[in-house]
């Protein structure tokens, strides 16, 4: 049994407020929450909170500012931010020009990668969210809320997976600054700046591209080059823990042993052994 009701998740003052909850005595691996479209007063703000599902919002106009665990994003027309489940939001709308925006909730069991993203421009998505702001939604369109619910996964996954493309070169530049810079102590979010992106989305994109997160990358560059670095003995295990980017031996012997299962000493005496 599928249950719809018109609620108001927000204060009196928001004018405009439409929201339907569906209430599935069914459990599967996705189905509608809730949808509903607000024109919020001058910096409304809803948060922190935590959610038990997924939410996309989009603004149709106006401004505002989207606080994730990833950080703070001012987003305008035909932007979407992304509730995850299990992780604290708060939205703010401008003080001067508030949003109008609109939302769709819903369950989905596994996550598909393309949610990972705090933030999407996503121009596309404005006829699915149009119809809705537009439509009348009753208890018999359910099914209709699944069916946007699943336009909206095809918008998204394809503007992914442009994204990947788009960037494609980029993480190829990533990798090859990664590769030149093992004896540096670089930080992956200052390469991340470098490149005009957040940490979670560089990371995301350049482990689709690559397949290692830019950590592991990093990790398994100066592991390799350790590996090589051992096999001449003049070279002290503390001038090799330098040379490969580690402050100190103890950071240096942690990760070698996490990486090869053996203390760099160890490893060493193995390779004479042979």
């Amino acid at each position: 049994m599928v249950k719809c009701v018109q609620m108001d998740e927000h204060t009196s003052t928001n004018k405009e407020v439409v929201k339907y909850s569906f209430y599935y005595a069914n459990e599967g691996n996705m189905g509608p929450v809730n949808c509903g479209q607000m024109q919020c007063t001058p910096s409304h703000r809803f948060g922190p909170n935590v959610r038990s599902y997924y939410i996309v919002h989009f603004v149709f106009s106006g401004k505002g500012v989207f606080y994730s665990q990833n950080g703070r994003y001012y987003l305008s027309k035909d932007w979407c931010f992304i509730i995850r489940p299990g992780e604290s939001t708060t939205y703010e709308a401008d003080a001067q020009d508030p949003w109008n925006y609109a939302w769709l909730g819903f369950t989905c069991v596994p996550c598909p990668s393309f949610l990972e993203s705090d933030t999407l421009y996503l121009p596309q998505a404005r006829p699915i969210f149009e119809k809705i702001r537009k439509e009348y939604i009753n208890y018999g369109k359910q099914w209709y809320i699944l069916s946007l619910i699943g336009n909206l996964f095809t918008v998204i996954s394809e503007k992914d997976s442009e994204k990947v493309n788009t960037h494609f070169n980029t993480m190829l530049d990533a990798k090859t600054e990664i590769e030149n810079s093992f004896t540096e102590h670089l930080n992956i979010s200052e390469l991340a700046y470098r490149y005009n992106m957040d940490r979670s989305y560089f990371s995301k994109t350049f482990k689709k591209v690559i397949g290692f997160s830019p950590k592991e990358y990093q990790t398994k560059v100066r592991m390799d080059n350790a590996a090589i670095f051992l096999r001449n003995p003049s070279l002290y295990i503390g001038q090799i823990a330098e040379d490969t980017g580690y402050p100190d031996v103890i950071s240096f012997s942690k990760a070698f042993r996490k990486h090869f299962n053996c203390s760099p000493s160890d490893y060493r005496k193995r390779l004479y052994q042979d």
